[in-house]
């Protein structure tokens, strides 16, 4: 198997460290989606990442659909998760949606194109976010190969790097906590979020 992405994807970066937490082998070719576009569309035309490449040709995209498949083809438990695990999973996948949407607005779009409503309100919504995962976080058991856990510190680590002074880590000390456990981790640290 081959995973197409760029570590800097919040979405690339859990699908690896979520195969690799599993030792599912594969093989990660970093592709990036914007300065890679017409090699990334032949291997898939959608130019999504990630993109996980099987062994018959098959292409998956989507993080969760990818490790969903996994999880089913290769008899795993990644989302033996409690109902109060799933809503803390689909509060940090929205979370990593609207920083990335953020990203791409005040990153990619010119200064005098943004969209200052759409800015403030995905940042409000990404606040929201992270109000609810800190209060949920705090009972949540810790466990390295847990996708909660995995997850939330692949976002939290993006948006630090990404959202810079926005959301700002002293008022989330428990989700900082569980990111900085996670990323002392060896397959954290072997997929490591890209220096500057």
């Amino acid at each position: 198997m081959k995973l197409y992405g760029m570590l800097d994807s919040p979405f690339v970066r859990r699908v690896a460290i979520s195969l690799a937490s599993q030792q599912i082998d594969f093989e990660l070719i970093q592709l990036s989606v914007f300065s890679t576009f017409n090699e990334f569309s032949q291997i898939n035309p959608v130019v999504k990442a990630p993109t996980l490449l099987l062994d018959d040709g098959t292409y998956l995209m989507d993080s969760t659909l990818i490790l969903q498949y996994l999880e089913h083809q290769q008899k795993l438990r990644c989302f033996a998760l409690s109902a109060q695990g799933y809503q803390l999973l689909g509060l940090i996948l929205a979370l990593a949606e609207k920083a990335v949407q953020y990203v791409y607005e005040t990153q990619l779009r010119a200064e005098e194109l943004q969209n200052p409503t759409w800015k403030k309100r995905v940042l409000l919504q990404a606040e929201k976010a992270c109000q609810a995962i800190e209060q949920q976080i705090q009972d949540y058991p810790f466990n390295p190969k847990d996708q909660v856990c995995i997850s939330l510190a692949i976002v939290w680590t993006f948006i630090q790097k990404k959202l810079t002074g926005l959301i700002a880590e002293v008022n989330y000390p428990h989700i900082t906590q569980l990111q900085q456990q996670m990323e002392q981790t060896e397959v954290f640290q072997r997929y490591a979020y890209p220096q500057a």
